[in-house]
Formats: C-alpha cells, structure tokens, sequence
C-alpha cells in the first residue's frame, strides 16, 4: 500500500506548486482519469478495476465517452461504499467476502485503516512508479521526482494519442515512468534525444 503515500506525498506537492487545494478524488476525477482512461489507449492497465471490465460487446478501444463516464461512475460507487480490495484500490488484497481461492501476496492479517480518499491517493501513487526488469515497481517519495514524473504523463498521452506513433505500447506509464526521467535527467539527451527509444517500452 505504499502507494498511497506516494499518491499523498505528490498531491501535497502539486497542490503547493499550483495553488490548488484538489482532495484525491477531486485530482482523480479531473486530471487522472483525464489522462489514463477517457481515451481508446489506456495508459495503465490494472487487472479486474471498473475500467478494464468490459460488459458484453465492449472493447476498451471502441467504448464511447458516455461508456467510459460509466465506468468512472462505476469506480466512484465501488471507492464510497465497499471494502476495498485490488479490484479496485491498488496494492489491496483480492477480496474475500465470497470466500474464494485468491492469489494475493505480501497480505497481512494486521487491520491497517483505510478510506475513500486512500483508495484515490493509491491509483495517483501507483501511476507514479517506475518499472524495472522483472516485473518491479520502484517508487520514489521525493516530491520533485514525483512531479517531475507527472510531467511526463501528459507527454505519454500526447504520444498514445498521435497516430503516426501507432507502435508505442498502451498500458506501460510505468515503464515509460523510467524512461521519462531517464530522459530528463539525462545531460546526453537535451540535445539530441531519439524519441524512437520510447517505442519499445517492455
């Protein structure tokens, strides 16, 4: 559940950096799911949520605006009224209110607290790790990496969304995350970047 104090920790900087008082659903609802979901290409793809749960003859790429409103409205039921569980809030264990078989790791039998506005603040940190081979995620707690990262969210959509670069992966904000901030940090690339790196996220 570590992602929502990232999710905590980079909302109270983007707050502070552009005198906004936005609470996490606020910031969900307006820039988020904006930018991650209310396209025909996904940034991220979280197993089993609202949002990749489709109804009969649905499909992520052809689903209409209304459709995809639907689901966020689905996502704002689910976060007011039910325990949360990974079908839902990121980094939770499945659920086991119909007792059956589950897969979820690292789960502990210690009741840690947990409310609306986590389920928010884990969605916002999750979209802010950085994949590494084998699977890892690598998060960072620092509030100028943080926002430093968001930037490069709207420069993922901008690319998904432009169709002369139909090769570009959906679905890898954290892959892309670590080529981002390769990019950015990386004194060798303000000059001479070759965006083309960006294609073959894994």
């Amino acid at each position: 559940m570590i992602s929502i104090n990232v999710g905590r920790i980079f909302l109270k900087a983007f707050n502070e950096k552009n005198n906004k008082s936005y609470s996490s659903k606020e910031f969900f609802e307006k820039i988020f799911f904006d930018l991650f979901f209310n396209h025909s290409k996904y940034m991220s793809w979280s197993t089993n949520s609202p949002f990749v749960q489709m109804k009969k003859g649905q499909k992520v790429h052809l689903l209409s605006e209304e459709e995809r409103r639907d689901k966020l409205n689905e996502f704002f039921v689910k976060a007011k009224t039910e325990t949360p569980d990974s079908s839902f809030a990121i980094g939770f264990p499945a659920s086991e209110l119909k007792e059956f078989a589950t897969t979820s790791g690292l789960v502990s039998d210690l009741e840690i607290p947990a409310d609306e506005s986590d389920i928010y603040y884990s969605w916002i940190g999750s979209g802010l790790g950085l994949g590494v081979s084998g699977g890892v995620t690598i998060f960072f707690t620092e509030s100028e990496i943080l926002l430093k990262i968001y930037e490069g969210w709207r420069v993922y959509r901008n690319f998904l969304n432009d169709e002369t670069l139909n090769k570009l992966a959906p679905n890898k904000i954290n892959s892309w995350n670590g080529q981002w901030l390769n990019c950015v940090y990386n004194k060798k690339n303000k000059t001479n970047f070759d965006f083309e790196s960006f294609i073959n996220l894994q």
